[in-house]
């Protein structure tokens, strides 16, 4: 009898032990990036029970020696998520701000924004802006801006992105040589963009993108028929199609390609079409990062081809970075580009074989990078096609064009002298050799000190620096005028009060200068405005 109650114990024993074997432990409490639950793959019996030996009378130590054999696990694929979040859980930022201002000049100033975030689902903005100008009691300014923009993931493939925007400008006119004799001017401009774009490699290769962009711009020179004689309304349609495709060759070389098809038309002129084809491949090579490619631009009446090379010298362990590179910059001399010259714009109707700019450049560099310091040196010689400056036409201005090349210097400077001050200086020379010389600015020039404690304040002084221009008037005298240069001395200062509420002040002109880039337009003299700027 007592035999079988030994034999009892010990089949009841074994089988136990079998059971613990096949049980499967949990894994948790584990704070790592990768999300995963541990499974064992074998398990056996393991002893917790420590074996603590007897103490020694003079030095008291305790050893815990655990009999744990190493477990095998299997690790699912981890799904890896910003910051650790856990997976149930989603990153969702949206915020307001609101920035309302008054001053001698603007009268009123208001922004208003809001964005939103919503991680792997969607991301937009909306903004607007609006500010009215007063100059001598007589001549007013008004500028109305609306934007939105968004990205939306249609899924982990792809994404849809959209861009919208308004932008209106109404501003009083005067001639040169009766300032009593006011007229005034509208500028409107709306657009959207529409685009389909990859959310990841196709095939861990391939990337592309696909926009479809219309632009309507439209200037009423004369939006109360004050002037009979003149032809006061220009509208310009713009359809164009980009088109992007990336080919990830390998970890560290890159084949890009991009095509853009644009319409364009300005009032009752004839249609006008452009290509631009740009392809080239990235290659890094140990410390070199090299492009090299082509760059075409075809319209109707004229075609540019241009290489596109590029290679920096920038060592891992090094602060200092070469650089040497040619590139092309293709504008439209349509409405767009030639009111953000000139505001004072006659007619934006060109011929052509004027319709095309183009800027072929070769540049090189060298810059220095700290914690503390950053400063760049570079020169450039570049090719101009269709460069446009203005003439004075008696109230107006009329575009002309040239051909030439120029030299231009740029520089740049910035040192943090502790962590609440930093210094920062900016200049720019081109020396200009055209076909048809006339004056232009060649001279900029930027210093500006910025003293901030974190985001609780910012006070930032500036001076600008801009030499002078020669206008050539044909009418009334058909002679050179020049212009005086600018000497701007201006400060702007914000503290917030809270962390959603804060107080900005800006004042400019402080010298109260009287600089007249366009004949008969002088700048405002000395403004000051400020208000409040909340974010919740």
């Amino acid at each position: 009898m007592r035999t079988m109650k030994y034999i009892f114990w010990i089949f009841f024993l074994c089988a136990f032990q079998m059971a613990a074997q096949d049980q499967i432990l949990p894994i948790s409490d584990v704070e790592v990036i990768k999300a995963f639950e541990a499974k064992l793959k074998e398990a056996k019996m393991l002893n917790v029970a420590p074996e603590i030996k007897d103490p020694k009378p003079d030095n008291t130590v305790y050893s815990y020696l655990l009999d744990i054999e190493p477990l095998k696990l299997n690790y699912p694929d981890p799904k890896i998520r910003p910051l650790a979040y856990s997976e149930n859980e989603e990153s969702h930022i949206h915020y307001n701000w609101i920035k309302l201002g008054f001053g001698t000049l603007k009268r009123p100033s208001a922004q208003l924004g809001h964005f939103n975030f919503l991680e792997d689902k969607y991301r937009w903005s909306v903004f607007a802006d609006y500010h009215d100008g007063i100059f001598k009691d007589s001549l007013f300014s008004r500028n109305i801006n609306l934007k939105a923009n968004g990205e939306y993931y249609i899924n982990e493939d792809l994404e849809l992105r959209t861009d919208v925007f308004y932008n209106n400008q109404y501003r009083s006119t005067f001639p040169f040589s009766d300032a009593q004799i006011i007229s005034d001017q509208v500028y409107s401009s709306t657009g959207l963009a529409l685009g389909l774009h990859s959310h990841k490699r196709f095939k861990d290769i391939f990337e592309f993108g696909l926009d479809l962009e219309f632009l309507n711009n439209a200037m009423d020179r004369d939006p109360y028929e004050v002037f009979p004689n003149i032809e006061p309304n220009f509208k310009e349609v713009r359809f164009a199609m980009p088109l992007y495709v990336y080919a990830h060759l390998s970890e560290s070389t890159l084949l890009s390609a991009r095509y853009k098809v644009e319409y364009f038309k300005i009032s009752d002129t004839n249609a006008f079409f452009s290509n631009q084809v740009m392809a080239k491949i990235h290659s890094q090579l140990n410390d070199f990062h090299i492009d090299a490619g082509v760059h075409l631009a075809v319209a109707s009446e004229e075609s540019k081809l241009f290489p596109i090379l590029s290679l920096q010298y920038r060592p891992q362990e090094s602060a200092v970075s070469i650089f040497i590179k040619s590139s092309m910059d293709v504008q439209i001399n349509g409405l767009a580009h030639l009111y953000s010259r000139n505001h004072f714009l006659q007619s934006p109707v060109t011929d052509d074989d004027e319709r095309l700019y183009t800027d072929c450049s070769v540049d090189g560099g060298v810059s220095y990078s700290t914690s503390k310091l950053n400063a760049s040196i570079s020169g450039g010689y570049h090719f101009y096609k269709n460069i446009s400056d203005f003439v004075f036409v008696g109230r107006y201005f009329d575009s002309r064009f040239t051909n030439g090349t120029g030299v231009g210097l740029i520089g740049s400077f910035e040192y943090a002298l502790n962590a609440n001050l930093l210094v920062k200086f900016e200049g720019e020379k081109i020396f200009y050799s055209l076909d048809n010389p006339f004056g232009l600015p060649d001279v900029d020039l930027t210093a500006s000190l910025i003293f901030k404690e974190g985001t609780k304040y910012r006070i930032v002084p500036k001076v600008n620096y801009r030499n002078a221009a020669e206008i050539l008037l044909l009418a009334p005298t058909n002679s050179d005028f020049d212009t005086n240069a600018l000497f701007d001395v201006s400060v702007y200062a914000d503290y917030y009060i809270t962390d959603h509420m804060g107080l900005y002040l800006e004042a400019n002109n402080l010298l109260n200068q009287r600089y007249t880039r366009w004949v008969g337009q002088p700048d405002f003299g000395t403004n000051v405005y400020g208000g409040i700027k909340v974010k919740f």
